[in-house]
């Protein structure tokens, strides 16, 4: 028996309105607030490991500008609406260390470096934890225990 279009078109609304209930859940401001100061501390702890990466290669650079080129090539990134900011990202900060005064050779292994420890081990742990979920779940005892 199909139900009537009616019916689907009210559950379908009281989906969205569920959905606006928990986004005001979302921005209220308190939760609002700490998902703002979690994201400035993990931001500046990124920004914080650059200024050791780039004090490690070269020393020239201050720290305000090591933060500086951080926060703007992350909203480069950001703002050119590719994954993760590829290519802009990278763009962005090996120009802006290299303005600084960073020699380009390390500008561009200080940027590397950055994006191997802040983007692509996380990728690498994505894949490594949906794989083992794969494995897990397309096993025979996997297989029974997503049946039960």
């Amino acid at each position: 028996r199909v139900a009537p279009a009616s019916w689907r078109l009210e559950q379908k609304l009281a989906g969205f309105v569920a959905l606006f209930e928990h986004l005001g859940t979302c921005l209220s401001p308190r939760v609002f607030g700490l998902g703002v100061l979690a994201a400035i501390l993990a931001y500046s702890a990124q920004a914080l490991a650059l200024l050791y990466i780039v004090k490690a290669l070269s020393g020239d650079v201050s720290a305000p500008a090591v933060f500086l080129s951080f926060f703007v090539s992350t909203l480069g990134g950001a703002a050119s609406m590719l994954p993760a900011g590829l290519g802009s990202m990278e763009a962005a900060l090996v120009a802006l260390l290299s303005h600084f005064g960073m020699p380009l050779p390390s500008a561009v292994a200080a940027t590397v470096l950055i994006r191997l420890a802040t983007l692509w081990f996380v990728v690498a742990m994505g894949l490594i934890c949906l794989t083992w979920v794969h494995l897990r779940h397309h096993t025979p005892e996997g297989a029974r225990a997503v049946q039960l």
